[in-house]
């Protein structure tokens, strides 16, 4: 899929053994991402991993950062549960943040998520998506 991203960015999805992975990175997701029809949903629907381009706080990608061409953790955790995603990998980090930022940042995020579940949990009862938020890291590693 074309991505949102200065140049050329595209996304992949690959699916083998009635299981699927998408690898999206280098795009940014604005606030079209909230509409029922938005185009990335149906791609990312029901993948058992979704690596996905967190490079910033949702505060500077909107505000600071905008047109960059990257997204945010919490835009990640939005795509990944509306899409059903199980597993969201959050990816391609600011380059300049410490290891204390980074695990602040994972924190951050899968507290966005548990919010996220607890305010849709009604709506759609039993467990949202994602199940687990990871954040990469050189030489990880992943079953799908």
């Amino acid at each position: 899929i074309k991505q949102n991203h200065p140049g050329e960015s595209y996304g992949f999805r690959f699916s083998a053994n009635e299981k699927s992975l998408v690898h999206s990175t280098d795009s940014e997701h604005k606030e079209d991402a909230f509409d029922d029809n938005y185009r990335f949903i149906s791609f990312f629907q029901d993948a058992d991993l979704l690596i996905f381009d967190a490079m910033y706080s949702l505060a500077d990608a909107t505000f600071t950062k905008a047109d960059w061409g990257h997204s945010s953790n919490v835009m990640g955790v939005e795509l990944a549960a509306r899409s059903h995603a199980r597993k969201l990998c959050l990816f391609h980090h600011e380059p300049t943040a410490s290891d204390g930022e980074l695990d602040e940042f994972l924190f951050n995020s899968k507290m966005y998520g548990d919010i996220y579940k607890s305010e849709h949990q009604s709506e759609h009862g039993g467990t949202q998506y994602p199940e687990d938020i990871i954040l990469a890291y050189d030489g990880l590693e992943l079953e799908v």
